[in-house]
């Protein structure tokens, strides 16, 4: 049961809310909004799951982080041309 429920119901569930996620908000915002889930998820790993952050950690998620949202900025900045 536990299969079909990641395999089918979560991809497909997850599918069209990306699909309407980028509908509603733009691609960019959308593809931002995945990237930073890792970030989301350790932030709250810390009071739900009692995780702790080593300095490697805090690192990596900050990198991610600002590159996903320096790459946000920069693709939907007025004077890129697209296309």
């Amino acid at each position: 049961m536990r299969a079909v429920y990641h395999g089918v119901i979560a991809a497909v569930l997850a599918g069209l809310l990306y699909a309407h996620a980028s509908q509603t908000n733009g691609s960019i915002k959308a593809s931002l909004m995945l990237a930073l889930v890792p970030g989301i998820s350790a932030v709250a790993a810390v009071p739900i799951l009692n995780e702790s952050f080593g300095a490697l950690t805090v690192a990596g998620l900050l990198c991610v982080s600002v590159g996903a949202i320096l790459g946000a900025i920069a693709s939907s900045s007025p004077g890129v041309r697209r296309g």
